[in-house]
Formats: structure tokens, C-alpha cells, sequence
């Protein structure tokens, strides 16, 4: 089966895999995670290289020609802008991955926080809902004016 996500989607679910694969689950749904969890890895290797040579492509370059405390090479504060720009459209890719999602069933009794599942959800077969929008303000606010007034009339009679 093929799943789609968006590359930007790639860390977010693979943080969510990083917090269940050392869990004692049965054996067919560690076998489907680890398979799952090699897919997503492999893409979020693509994802980094190709930010590396973003970050490459928009240094600046030290007159010293020294890098960072780390090693690392930064972006020109001027290009910023121009980098975030092409590495949003990155993230905006979609791919498609050849994967069998989970049930939500299939993780048992594990304990895990939202933010953990909404990492998870584009593995789980089950859409995860959006809670429900509280109601608008002004619908909230003619509400009230609407109880006032029945209020009111009940005083006066």
C-alpha cells in the first residue's frame, strides 16, 4: 500500500516512531513498524542531504576560511530569505511511500502523548480527528444578548 506525506512531514513521524519502536509489541506489528520506520528513515536521510547542499549553496563562505565550532557551515544571513523560500517548496513535496499503516489497535496498551500521535497519524489507518471548533465568538455573544433579553422580558411582565 502507498502513503503520502509531505517531506515536512518526514521528522514529525519519524520523532513519533522514535518514542514506540523500543516498546514490547506483538510481533507483527514491530516487524510492520521496523519496516515503516526504515522507509521514513531513509527518506528523512534524502530530506537532510539535499538541506545540506541548500545550506552549501547559500553560505557564506569565511575569509578565514575556518567553519563553525562544529564544523558546521551556516547560512548568509543575507540569502536567508532565498533559502527558507526553496527549502519550503521542499518541504511541500510529496512522496509517496510503500508502507502498510498500523492500527491503533495494533500498539495495545502503550501510553503516548498527543503530540506523539499526531506524529504517528499518517502510519495509523484510522484518521486521528481534529477536535471540534468552539464556537465563534459573535455566535457566542448574540447567545447571550438573545438570554438577556428573554430576561428582561420576564421582569417586565
Amino acid at each position: 500500500m502507498s502513503v503520502k506525506m509531505k517531506l515536512g512531514e518526514v521528522r514529525i513521524t519519524l520523532e513519533g516512531l522514535k518514542k514506540i519502536v523500543n516498546k514490547e509489541l506483538p510481533i507483527r506489528t514491530a516487524y510492520r513498524l521496523t519496516k515503516i520506520m526504515k522507509a521514513i528513515n531513509d527518506e528523512f536521510t534524502s530530506l537532510e542531504e539535499a538541506r545540506g547542499k541548500l545550506i552549501k549553496k547559500f553560505a557564506k563562505e569565511p575569509e578565514d576560511g575556518s567553519k563553525g565550532p562544529q564544523g558546521e557551515i551556516k547560512v548568509d544571513p543575507e540569502k536567508q530569505d532565498e533559502f527558507y523560500k526553496e527549502f519550503v517548496v521542499l518541504l511541500e513535496e510529496e512522496i509517496d511511500l510503500d508502507i502498510n499503516p498500523i492500527s491503533i489497535e495494533d500498539l495495545g496498551d502503550i501510553s503516548l502523548s498527543p503530540a506523539d500521535m499526531f506524529g504517528l497519524q499518517i502510519i495509523l489507518e484510522e484518521e486521528i480527528e481534529a477536535p471540534k471548533k468552539a464556537q465563534e465568538p459573535k455566535k457566542v455573544k448574540k447567545e447571550v444578548e438573545e438570554k438577556k433579553e428573554e430576561e428582561i422580558e420576564v421582569e417586565v411582565t
